[in-house]
């Protein structure tokens, strides 16, 4: 196993991945990208990652297993272990314990906050290789949140000077697969898909200020078990009707970064 200071990200949505790289590489930092748990198990037997960016909920192998899985390997000394962060779109009472349980080191809640991700990442790792900071912007009441985007520009740099224009696209190329996707789902009255469908969409939502509808995912994924099929429908009625007006927004804003 070659000795590195790479950082690992596994990740399993796009437009969170296509951030956190952008975010990573702005500062300098070498890293490796990994789209599932299994596929972080094989890159973890090749290289030696100083930190792990750990989302918790993936399909196939969840960041809980995959941590366990990949810490058992330094069981005969701890001192080489990675530093693990999880990312969890949660947020929830007790998650951070599931995560130290786990063995992670530290969390944090998506959408990521940079703030606290340039402080973890300087924790753990030191300065970032080029020095860069990020300051944060905040501002409430738009439809999309403003802040969002301004977050999004402030990590454009000339290696990815179109990164809002195209985190923007892929969200309209993928959100009416999703939402049809999330039909058919409550069609079939499959909450486990249901849940599954509404989280992921939730983080994508989040990362481009779509609060509202994130907030409508958020009640999908933890409500829909208890929720009647009338209501599930209702819900999704309302978050189709959203997701239009969304797009619509995200439609006008990408034009304008094009012209």
């Amino acid at each position: 196993m070659s000795k590195s200071e790479k950082i690992l990200i596994v990740e399993d949505n796009e437009i969170n991945s296509k951030v956190l790289t952008s975010f990573l590489k702005k500062r300098g930092y070498v890293f490796d990208l990994a789209n599932n748990g299994i596929e972080a198990l094989s890159l973890c037997e090749k290289t030696h990652y100083q930190l792990i960016l750990m989302d918790c909920q993936m399909p196939q192998m969840d960041g809980f297993e995959t941590s366990r899985k990949i810490l058992e390997k330094y069981s005969h000394d701890l001192s080489l272990k990675p530093v693990i962060v999880a990312l969890t779109a949660n947020a929830m009472k007790g998650d951070r314990e599931k995560c130290l349980a786990s063995g992670m080191d530290d969390y944090m809640a998506k959408p990521v906050d940079f703030d606290l991700l340039t402080k973890i990442l300087k924790q753990y790792l030191g300065d970032p290789p080029n020095g860069t900071v990020i300051e944060a912007h905040r501002s409430k009441g738009a439809p999309l949140r403003e802040s969002a985007f301004q977050r999004l520009k402030e990590m454009e740099s000339p290696d990815d000077p179109h990164l809002t224009r195209d985190i923007i696209r892929l969200y309209l190329e993928t959100a009416p697969s999703t939402m049809a996707q999330l039909a058919e789902s409550v069609k079939g009255v499959n909450r486990f898909k249901i849940r599954e469908i509404a989280h992921k969409f939730k983080s994508s939502c989040l990362t481009l200020g779509a609060d509202v509808l994130a907030e409508k995912m958020k009640k999908l994924e933890n409500e829909c078990v208890t929720l009647t099929t009338t209501e599930l429908k209702q819900l999704l009625a309302e978050a189709n009707s959203e997701c239009r007006s969304v797009c619509e927004q995200l439609e006008q804003r990408r034009k304008l970064l094009e012209s």
